[in-house]
């Protein structure tokens, strides 16, 4: 898949956060940042291993610098929230109904799944390259589990 850097957010009503990332860490705008634990450095989602993680997609791009600065670098970021709908890359061509379930392929790109669901398809597409989606509120938030049970269109 190609690189996103570019916006992924395409309307709702966004929840802005701020993290911190190392200096020499590069991220993309659109990119799907962890939000660790306890606080600490923010870096792109690995892979769909990170679906369990608290999650935010990057609103700006952080350029790596190649010598530490001794610099707080802060990155403005969209918390997902159920009336935020973005629009990312999708794995394959698969065809897509409201309510497929998606998985993180990468910090770029979601995959259509059976399981670990972190979000939904907001409109149908017959062999897809992009997804309109809202994300899942992960259980982090406070929030239920989610029920991943529903069955994915394939």
């Amino acid at each position: 898949m190609t690189a996103v850097n570019k916006q992924v957010f395409r309307y709702g009503t966004p929840t802005y956060v701020d993290l911190i990332v190392a200096y020499n860490q590069a991220v993309k705008v659109g990119e799907i940042m962890e939000i660790p634990a306890g606080g600490g450095l923010s870096t792109p989602i690995d892979n769909a291993a990170d679906n369990a993680s608290l999650f935010a997609v990057a609103d700006e791009a952080h350029a790596a610098l190649a010598a530490d600065d001794g610099k707080t670098h802060h990155l403005r970021a969209i918390l997902p929230n159920p009336s935020c709908v973005f629009e990312f890359p999708v794995d394959g061509t698969p065809n897509l109904v409201v309510g497929s379930g998606l998985s993180m392929k990468d910090s770029q790109t979601l995959k259509l799944a059976a399981t670990d669901h972190v979000a939904v398809a907001v409109e149908p597409k017959t062999a897809a390259t992009s997804v309109k989606c809202v994300f899942l509120v992960p259980p982090l938030l406070g929030g239920a589990a989610q029920d991943t049970s529903f069955t994915s269109a394939s």
